[in-house]
């Protein structure tokens, strides 16, 4: 998978997850021998690929339309 590139223009994104997911994360990242940091920056990318149709590996013939759900205020 093709790493996302850092550059100067970075923000910084904060949020809160359930403690188990975060692990999850830390351990995949270990695995891949990336950072947090790294790990998550992919993810997001390769789940927007996936929202926007862009990689035909990922939402080809046969598989179910990845699509972004719009949360309404007050959901989890």
């Amino acid at each position: 998978m093709a790493r996302v590139q850092f550059d100067r223009s970075l923000v910084q994104l904060a949020t809160r997850i359930p403690r188990g997911l975060h692990r999850a994360v830390k351990l995949a990242a270990l695995a891949d021998e990336v950072t947090v940091r790294e790990w998550v920056a992919d993810a997001l990318a390769v789940y927007l690929r996936r929202c926007r149709g862009t990689n035909a590996n990922e939402s080809g013939p046969g598989r179910a339309p990845v699509t972004a759900t719009k949360r309404t205020r007050g959901a989890a």
